[in-house]
């Protein structure tokens, strides 16, 4: 489930910066960076909730996701930061504003009131949020719908209770 949501991810933030790519001048200093053909580098940074890069769940994933497509892809340059405590948030966040990443993530709906702080102050600047909606237009919103998830292993596992009793007969 875990490399699923990996590759979802990747595939959406692929999607998110090919949309956010038209013919607008970007002045930020990454965006003009080049790889050794010439294309145009993009810089995504991730800001973790206070779970940590490591915490086999949402940062984890997401942060897997990011170096599977920077590994797979060498346009794409990517960095996070952690979040110790609830108020690390805006600072994170800040600090990759000030660096002029590209697109900036951050994981949890613990971040809402920062980053809705922050992207109302930056509505050039592109972010994500992950597992939680935030209805701006420079925010996209990712979530799950843990309960298909559920319902799915559910039906697994009374498929399997089924095919033990039919065992037994």
């Amino acid at each position: 489930m875990k490399k699923f949501l990996s590759a979802v991810l990747a595939m959406s933030l692929m999607l998110s910066l090919a949309a956010c790519t038209g013919g607008t001048d970007n002045s930020s200093s990454t965006a003009d960076a080049s790889n050794s053909e010439g294309e145009a580098k993009y810089s995504i940074a991730m800001v973790t909730d206070v779970g940590g890069v490591n915490d086999q769940s949402f940062n984890q994933g997401a942060w897997e996701g990011l170096q599977d497509l920077a590994s797979k892809n060498s346009n794409f340059e990517v960095h996070y930061l952690e979040s110790a405590t609830d108020a690390d948030y805006a600072s994170n966040i800040q600090n990759f504003l000030d660096e002029e990443y590209d697109l900036i993530i951050c994981v949890g709906a613990e971040q809402i009131d920062s980053l809705t702080n922050v992207a109302t102050m930056y509505p050039e600047q592109k972010f994500a949020l992950l597992d939680a909606t935030l209805e701006l237009d420079n925010v996209a919103s990712y979530s799950c719908k843990e309960q298909e998830g559920a319902f799915l292993v559910g039906a697994l596992a009374a498929m399997a209770k089924q095919e033990q009793i039919s065992d037994k007969l």
